[in-house]
């Protein structure tokens, strides 16, 4: 488990894929962690990538250029990237930026 003052990242293994659960701010200060932790889970894991955005509040352009980069890497592996429970603050961010074109995004 990951912290630092606006963010908490855990993740787990599931038989759906690595689940990276993110609580708090994904912002310029804290998309690192985020990077770290996705960066983590493609490498060691050969399932699918699951982000739990349920307890997230904030995302900026910093952590939607991550979640980018971590979908295209994916895809050259044939591996699949997908956001779960978005706060509708933080689904209407990524609908905005066409995320939702991208990236299936699931209820919780």
């Amino acid at each position: 488990m990951v912290e630092q003052a606006a963010v908490l990242i855990d993740t787990a293994v599931t038989e759906r894929g690595v689940v990276v659960s993110v609580a708090g701010e994904l912002d310029v200060a804290t998309a690192p962690m985020l990077d770290a932790a996705l960066v983590e889970a493609v490498r060691h894991h050969d399932a699918a990538v699951i982000i739990d955005l349920a307890a997230t509040t904030f995302v900026d352009s910093a952590a939607v250029s991550i979640l980018i980069k971590v979908w295209k890497g994916l895809r050259v592996d044939e591996r699949a990237l997908v956001l779960v429970a978005p706060n509708p603050k933080v689904r209407a961010v990524l609908e905005v930026l066409g995320i939702d074109q991208l990236v299936p995004i699931e209820p919780a």
